[in-house]
C-alpha cells in the first residue's frame, strides 16, 4: 500500500517473520511495522525506515 503523494517513495505495512526483526536500538521487534523506502536526492540509491 503506497501511502505517498510523489513517486520518491514508498510506504506499506509488513508483518515480521518469525524470530522478528533485529534493531540496533532495541533489539528484537515483533509485530506490525511500517516500512518506508525514500530515493535520495541523487536518485541512485535508497534510505529504508522502519518502524
Amino acid at each position: 500500500m503506497n501511502t505517498s503523494p510523489d513517486t520518491d517513495s514508498y510506504t506499506s505495512t509488513v508483518t515480521t517473520g518469525p524470530g522478528g526483526a533485529m534493531t540496533d536500538h532495541v533489539g528484537v521487534i515483533t509485530g506490525d511495522l511500517t516500512v518506508r523506502t525514500t530515493l535520495t536526492d541523487d536518485q541512485r540509491s535508497t534510505r529504508v525506515a522502519v518502524q
